[in-house]
């Protein structure tokens, strides 16, 4: 479960103030088109998973190695510990009874190992101890009946201990180690250097950095695709249903697509010179119903432009069965750069660092992104847009421009009683008889419609509903 001194987040709605959080309406409704334009695969299923995980050395600050031995009796294991890195191999600990299946191998604070105990009351909190030679968060003497900052404050009770200051991750609102299922899906270029690749690699990377100590919570699945619907696709496909099917009741999961989209009617690429739907491809890859299991669920789609301006309903449609939907509206998306600054920082935030939804996509619409692209946000059937309207290029989220080309920034002054932005066109060669300025009146904050963010000479961007 994920410990947070805020709210869970949840889906979002525009009101006067903004994004603020709804329940959200999970449809029941499956894509009857789901199969279109790619061929049937096989229903083989593979009952075991073999996680490739890699072996991460243990951290020199707060290091411990531990010897299991089961407990028939009691139903957990005991580990004799010793500390790894200095001190002497011969100094014994003390026995240490842990459940056979630890909610929490880490502190919840600083993501470390050393003396690691669980609430008393809740038991899915955990956190380091000041005892047995290491340095921990709390004082060692509170151990033995030690309750997390949550539960006291359930209880009303005073918390008799500073709260340390969470050390991994940008959010205060907590970090989950509650099960996640990332499943990358992107298009081989057979190129080195290939940006898809390595941005499905960063994102990977990011979770393991937080399932330090607890990597059996992690599973990270890959389709490296040329043709989704060859021999290899499908044994592979195979094979990553039967692990997102075994988990689909205890984990929280993310879906990343990244590809190519047609810029004539949006399809999404599957192989040499093929496109279909977006429902097409989910339901050829994934098994549709089982996603709706999930407690919370994540498509996050890194592809041109071309697919919200022509497939913008498919965008909407995705939210039958995932909780919230990400895609991009620049005409060449930079994978690296969306992946890096937004899709990093939304998952540091909301999915690991417990911040509400609607907190952690503005977090992440930062300068980078919004000079780069804009950002479609599905949740709950509906769709809003992020986009920059710097006063002084595009006061109403579009480039003002005259004979195609951008006008200059002239000045600002009423105009009929509203202030505008003055452009005027720069082309020698504008038509003559035609003015060459042009009075933009930017728009204004409409309840359920929009709300601008930011000032005149500031990062100003906007929110709508599309």
């Amino acid at each position: 479960m994920c410990q947070s001194r805020g709210q869970a987040s949840k889906s979002f709605k525009m009101t006067k103030s903004g994004l603020v959080s709804l329940e959200t309406d999970r449809l029941t409704t499956i894509s009857t088109t789901a199969q279109k334009n790619i061929s049937s695969i096989g229903q083989k299923t593979v009952h075991s998973a073999i996680s490739n995980a890699p072996t991460r050395r243990a951290s020199p600050r707060k290091a411990v190695g531990s010897l299991c031995l089961p407990n028939s009796n009691r139903g957990g294991s005991y580990c004799y510990k010793q500390p790894l890195f200095g001190g002497s191999s011969n100094v014994k600990l003390p026995l240490k009874l842990l459940p056979a299946q630890p909610l929490r191998m880490q502190c919840f604070f600083c993501r470390q190992g050393g003396e690691v105990a669980t609430c008393s009351s809740c038991t899915s909190f955990a956190a380091c101890f000041t005892a047995n030679g290491f340095q921990g968060c709390i004082p060692g003497q509170l151990i033995d009946h030690w309750k997390c900052p949550t539960c006291l404050q359930d209880a009303g009770e005073p918390i008799p201990y500073a709260i340390p200051t969470l050390s991994v991750g940008g959010s205060r609102f907590g970090m989950s180690s509650e099960p996640l299922v990332i499943y990358n899906i992107y298009f081989d270029n057979a190129q080195s250097g290939n940006p898809a690749e390595a941005s499905a690699r960063l994102l990977e990377s990011m979770c393991y950095g937080r399932y330090v100590g607890n990597l059996w919570s992690l599973h990270a699945l890959q389709l490296k695709f040329t043709d989704l619907a060859d021999g290899k696709s499908k044994k592979q496909i195979a094979y990553n249903r039967s692990v997102i099917l075994e988990h689909q009741q205890s984990s929280r999961l993310i879906i990343v697509i990244n590809t190519h989209a047609n810029p004539e009617d949006g399809g999404l690429l599957y192989g040499s010179g093929k496109f279909a739907s977006l429902d097409a491809i989910l339901g050829h890859v994934l098994d549709l119903s089982v996603i709706k299991n999930y407690g919370k669920s994540f498509l996050f789609l890194v592809t041109c432009g071309g697919f919200v301006k022509y497939a913008l309903e498919e965008l909407r449609s995705s939210c039958q069965w995932f909780s919230s939907a990400i895609a991009f509206g620049a005409d060449s998306v930079d994978p690296l750069l969306v992946s890096t600054q937004f899709l990093f920082t939304l998952m540091d935030f909301h999915i690991f660092g417990c911040e509400p939804f609607d907190m952690a996509v503005h977090r992440a619409f930062k300068k980078e992104v919004a000079f780069h692209t804009s950002v479609y946000v599905a949740n709950q059937s509906q769709v809003g847009r992020l986009v920059e309207c710097a006063w002084r290029r595009r006061p109403n989220g579009v480039d003002v421009r005259c004979c195609n080309k951008l006008a200059k920034y002239v000045a600002s002054r009423s105009r009929r009683g509203k202030e505008v932005a003055i452009f005027r066109c720069q082309e020698k060669t504008h038509p003559g008889g035609v003015t060459r300025v042009q009075y933009v009146e930017p728009l204004l904050d409409a309840d359920g419609v929009r709300k601008i963010y930011g000032k005149r000479g500031d990062f100003r961007y906007m929110f709508e509903f599309v």
